[in-house]
């Protein structure tokens, strides 16, 4: 049994939508499929033991700011994805390494939605492939605790270790920058936990190149300035440029 601790204040928060619910919508198919809590904005958190973050962006899918988080058993595999849909904003980069409880954003009503709510989907690895679950049903597999501490690791073992990320020393080199979609920058220095964003770059928006750095779980990352802030910014997402220096 997989168990995971609600996205939100499950005391603050009201089930408008379960898994059912959305399969008896026109167009919808369970790929979609999720679970719906309403109330007012409150942050939304990380659900399991440590994990990384696949996506931190806007879906033209209808999901508006949408995170999507895979978490490991012991050995590195990715067992379980878990998504928060219809974000305010973006509180993690694509490759942190997160915690539960670690802050993923805000619930708000962005893409395609009518009211501020989380849509939850909750994903599981099953003879090899990934399958959208209906999380309220105990025959999946899944179990919702109510905090933290009653969380059990996937294999039963310890937490996988958060590693270390560093920030190198970064010469300044003037340098354009063509931006194909916007994303958030955050302050140095940039981990997991307490990043500040410091702004969203939009595309065709020119920022000062200063360096880049490659940090522990393999991702690309520029240093930008512009004017008095400077930030790191996430080079990759899914092996598709999101900035490219122009020398």
């Amino acid at each position: 049994m997989i168990t995971v601790i609600y996205p939100c204040d499950r005391n603050n928060v009201w089930m408008t939508c379960d898994w059912a619910c959305h399969l008896k919508r026109p167009g919808y198919k369970a790929q979609y499929a999720g679970t719906d809590y309403a109330g007012p904005e409150q942050p939304l958190w990380v659900s399991q033991y440590n994990g990384k973050v696949l996506q931190s962006m806007w879906s033209n899918l209808g999901y508006g700011n949408t995170t999507f988080v895979e978490h490991y058993d012991q050995a590195g595999n990715g067992v379980l994805r878990i998504r928060n849909a219809h974000q305010k904003d973006l509180a993690v980069s694509v490759g942190d390494i997160v915690q539960p409880g670690d802050l993923l954003g805000t619930m708000d009503s962005t893409g395609n939605s009518t009211g501020t709510h989380t849509h939850w989907e909750v994903w599981i690895k099953t003879h090899g492939s990934w399958q959208n679950i209906d999380p309220l049903n105990l025959s999946n597999g899944v179990k919702i605790v109510a905090n933290k501490e009653s969380l059990e690791t996937l294999d039963g073992s310890e937490p996988i270790p958060q590693p270390k990320f560093k920030i190198p020393n970064v010469a300044f080199v003037p340098c354009k920058n063509m931006l194909y979609d916007p994303i958030n920058l955050r302050t140095l220095p940039h981990t997991s936990a307490g990043a500040r964003i410091i702004g969203r770059v939009e595309p065709a928006s020119i920022w000062e190149y200063c360096g880049s750095k490659t940090d522990t779980v393999g991702n690309v990352w520029f240093a930008l300035r512009k004017g008095d802030k400077i930030g790191w910014a996430a080079a990759y997402y899914n092996g598709a440029a999101w900035i490219v220096p122009q020398e």
